[in-house]
């Protein structure tokens, strides 16, 4: 019931995306200033070929304002977009027209009409319609489908309407899942790149599970039981790229590699370490991934550098455990040593 895509389960089921990669132009930035923004297309948003690996967002100077660096710049929307329907129909492809629809479409072929047939019953049925009621504390679904049942001894019996009531609050769970006005787990995920999944599952029983394609969140709900198990509702989010914190190129300029040597600069966990005259300068580096992905940071030397003056350029690049990267290139000057 969400979106048109599904990610394939080696169980063979489908989960249907409800975060997408948010559809934005994107940057990196280099040494003096950022580089050509990339225009992602919808194929680009999920790919096992990982067309995403050099196409990373949100913006050169994240998380800082591009126009006013002094002010810390808000994360919300721009992690991706939420695909979860509208729980009632009065919008399009909502939850609840949809559950009418495939009701009413399959019931005749559930109930399996025709094994009836062959025992001698005679059915006649009339076109079905449904109507479906979320409430706060469960689900009900009202099937209006006239049947005339009659059988071989001439006896006639019909009905015209089946109330079906399930234990699921479906109301409480979309707007624990999709409102704007409360924590939400499904909304924020998807447009807020510093929320935690798991920050909601301080308080709710959910799950995340990594897929080569993207992830699983799974929501369950102990407080209502179907089929004598916890309700769980399902939801897949697609692979999204972590971002990396901008690194001060200024704070860069002041140092001084010694002219005519190879200096060793690494990446210690998530410390850059850079020897120079005045002594070793680390600067710590932060990035953040929004499907709660291990990140690691690596290093990079550059053979071209965009600068006239000598320096040695390199390439910064954090990676999550999906494999999409977001990266930023960095120039280090060479000056005599004292």
């Amino acid at each position: 019931m969400i979106g048109q895509d599904f990610l394939p389960l080696q169980d063979g089921s489908r989960v249907a995306y409800a975060i997408r990669f948010p559809t934005r132009p994107v940057m990196h930035i280099g040494p003096r200033g950022p580089t050509n923004d990339v225009e992602l297309t919808a194929a680009d948003t999920h790919s096992s070929d990982k067309i995403l690996r050099h196409r990373v967002y949100p913006w050169s100077t994240f998380p800082r304002h591009p126009a006013r660096d002094e002010q810390l710049f808000t994360f919300q929307n721009i992690a991706g977009s939420s695909g979860l329907p509208p729980l009632h129909k009065n919008a399009s492809d909502s939850m609840q027209e949809t559950l009418e629809v495939y009701v009413s479409k399959t019931v005749k072929k559930t109930c399996a009409v025709d094994v009836f047939e062959q025992q001698g019953l005679v059915i006649t049925t009339e076109a079905a319609t449904t109507d479906v009621v979320f409430n706060p504390t469960n689900t009900v679904i009202k099937l209006n489908w006239p049947i005339e049942i009659e059988d071989p001894a001439g006896g006639v019996g019909r009905i015209e309407e089946v109330l079906i009531t399930l234990p699921v609050g479906m109301a409480t769970v979309h707007a624990q899942l999709a409102a704007e006005e409360t924590p939400s787990l499904l909304l924020h995920d998807a447009v807020d790149i510093s929320y935690d999944a798991r920050q909601f599952a301080a308080v709710k029983d959910v799950s995340t599970k990594d897929n080569p394609f993207g992830s699983i969140v799974t929501y369950t709900t102990p407080a209502y039981m179907l089929r004598q198990a916890p309700y769980t509702f399902r939801f897949a989010r697609y692979n999204r790229p972590p971002a990396l914190f901008a690194i001060d190129q200024t704070k860069l300029d002041a140092i001084r590699l010694c002219d005519g040597q190879t200096p060793r600069i690494d990446i210690d966990e998530n410390v850059l370490s850079i020897p120079s005259p005045t002594g070793e300068q680390r600067i710590a580096l932060t990035a953040m991934d929004p499907d709660e992905q291990e990140l690691r940071f690596t290093l990079i030397p550059l053979n071209q550098c965009a600068e006239d003056d000598p320096v040695a350029c390199y390439r910064v690049r954090v990676r999550d455990t999906a494999g999409e990267i977001d990266f930023q290139d960095i120039a280090l000057f060479r000056g005599a040593c004292p």
